[in-house]
């Protein structure tokens, strides 16, 4: 899909946003838009650190000129997301820092939508992962908190993002006394993950790693199965779909082996090598 783009433009509440490359036309979602700004991103450099940086500059601009944007709010948070995880080690904390704040700016601007109460929970533990896994215990409370609140506004928004968040956030962490983890919660909320968005990849290969550490080897191998046949419909779930089956051959290897130890995080970490222990 070389060349592909995806352009933003901001005409009128109706107008879809399109990703588009050669004869490859795929419909994006239906959002209230500012009049007059356009935004062009080429995925084929969406890894660059200095690219998806403009991009951000390029939202914050035309926020000055559209301060009422929820669309461009947005954006932003999902730009920072990514600019956090393709950056290097020593910047992730000072982007997740800032993805934090921009997540707080969105609730304090739109308190009743889910995005900025679901990036503020994302960017919370992406923030204590960066600078040390016991700092994530001790956020884990607010992680939760802002989690549930976007699953209470709209547990479907964005691919069911509060479902999956909330399930991996019980998965990955311990149990009781050191923390609230619970395999059981996890369960409950990634299984609604998939009742709601089946076709989104990245939830199978979390209901994968759920199955495997509860010994359900085979049920496991069949989620990660379900991946390549999926078709993505947004630029959204095209990053996620490539991203995701980067890491197939390795979860699938990790798999053979049963999963008898492991030290990775999907959603933190999507296209990363598996660590073991």
């Amino acid at each position: 899909m070389k060349g592909i783009r995806v352009v933003f433009i901001f005409i009128s509440a109706t107008f879809p946003f399109l990703l588009w490359g050669g004869n490859v036309s795929f419909k994006l979602y239906d959002l209230n838009r500012p009049i007059g700004s356009k935004i062009a991103v080429n995925l084929q450099k969406i890894e660059d650190e200095k690219y998806v940086l403009g991009i951000i500059h390029r939202i914050n601009e035309a926020l000055k000129l559209h301060p009422d944007s929820r669309e461009l709010y947005i954006l932003r948070n999902s730009y920072m997301y990514i600019l956090w995880d393709i950056a290097p080690v020593d910047r992730k904390a000072m982007y997740a820092k800032i993805g934090l704040k921009y997540a707080e700016e969105t609730i304090k601007k739109f308190p009743d939508h889910p995005d900025g109460w679901i990036r503020k929970s994302i960017f919370l533990g992406i923030y204590g992962i960066t600078i040390g896994v016991l700092n994530v215990l001790s956020l884990a409370k607010d992680m939760r908190d802002a989690a549930l609140k976007a699953y209470r506004i709209d547990k479907k928004y964005y691919y069911a993002m509060p479902c999956q968040v909330l399930g991996r956030l019980y998965f990955k962490l311990p149990p009781f006394p050191l923390s609230f983890g619970s395999m059981d919660k996890a369960s409950k909320y990634l299984y609604e993950a998939m009742s709601i968005s089946p076709d989104f990849a990245h939830i199978y290969m979390y209901l994968a790693e759920l199955e495997a550490a509860r010994g359900n080897i085979k049920l496991a191998d069949e989620f990660l199965s379900k991946i390549p046949s999926i078709h993505p419909r947004t630029w959204y779930e095209l990053l996620i779909k490539r991203w995701t089956m980067r890491t197939l051959p390795i979860a699938r290897k990790y798999l053979r082996e049963k999963w008898d130890k492991y030290n990775y995080d999907f959603l933190i970490d999507p296209h990363r090598h598996m660590r073991v222990r």
